[in-house]
């Protein structure tokens, strides 16, 4: 048995809101207001008063979201003389973030708009300064997340020949949601995902089985609500040749936050291809 696992999951947005920014005197002009013109970071680069990157975060998947361009510098308040140099316009001004020392972190997004504005305490063991928690831990969550892949039950079983002609009846011994949980500081997040549909693929030439629910167990005389008739043998060349059947689960997949944020990622697919001897029964009449 082969096992495929497919991840075709979109990632969350979390609203951020910020504080009234201040217009900057730098080559990044902002916004007088901040505003969320995006609110779904599916990348993050963070870079401290001289330029250089000290934190950076990219989703695993994404659903056309923006890059958030990040930015720690000094922070201005009513008390702060007017002669104290700016490091981004100051190339001799000191540019070390200090520990435990106030900042003001501003994010813009790709299309240069103020998103996010904080003012924050450097702690170089959270460059991030809680920034997007929520989505940095759904993004963990969901990569922690053990996608299973569908426990196909078969009847006639898979070691036994299958008939041209004859119904193989299909379900699941595994139709269950799962989730994962990842924690980020304060913040955690659990993504859950929930069966929708299984689709069967069969070499025979015929279409896929799409159905809608596990599928039901056999029993004698009943009827199958997630069956396949065979309409070729696999054997016409080869008399021990098998067909591949191919069963993908696909997964709705949601997440929620500590933080009272919740959402829709998408969907996940995961798949298993199991091989099978179909034969075709020559019948014989006497007279």
């Amino acid at each position: 048995m082969r096992s495929q696992l497919m991840v075709c999951a979109s990632v969350i947005g979390l609203l951020l809101t910020g504080s009234p920014a201040m217009a900057e005197s730098s080559d990044d002009q902002v916004d007088a207001v901040a505003r969320v013109t995006n609110g779904q970071p599916t990348a993050i680069v963070i870079s401290g008063m001289d330029g250089g990157v000290v934190a950076s975060w990219a989703a695993r998947a994404t659903s056309g979201g923006s890059t958030w361009t990040c930015r720690y510098r000094p922070h201005i308040d009513a008390d702060t003389p007017d002669d104290v140099p700016d490091p981004a316009i100051d190339p001799g001004a000191d540019t070390a973030l200090i520990e435990h020392q106030t900042y003001t972190l501003i994010c813009l997004d790709q299309t240069g708009d103020l998103v996010y504005q904080n003012e924050i305490t450097w702690l170089a063991g959270d460059p991030f300064s809680g920034l997007a928690a929520a989505e940095r831990a759904t993004d963990e969550a969901l990569a922690a997340l053990d996608v299973p892949t569908p426990t196909v039950a078969m009847s006639p079983p898979a070691g036994v020949d299958h008939l041209v002609g004859l119904d193989t009846w299909f379900w699941l011994t595994n139709w269950a949601a799962a989730s994962a949980t990842a924690t980020l500081g304060a913040t955690s997040s659990t993504v859950t995902i929930t069966p929708q549909t299984i689709t069967y693929a069969f070499g025979d030439g015929t279409p896929d089985l799409t159905c809608t629910g596990p599928g039901t167990p056999y029993t004698p005389g009943g009827v199958t609500d997630c069956g396949h008739r065979w309409i070729t043998r696999s054997t016409t060349t080869n008399p021990n040749a098998t067909t591949d059947i191919t069963a993908t689960i696909t997964w709705q997949t949601t997440w929620a936050a500590t933080t009272g944020q919740t959402g829709d990622l998408g969907t996940l697919t995961s798949s298993t291809t199991t091989a099978v001897r179909v034969l075709e029964a020559q019948a014989v009449v006497d007279y």
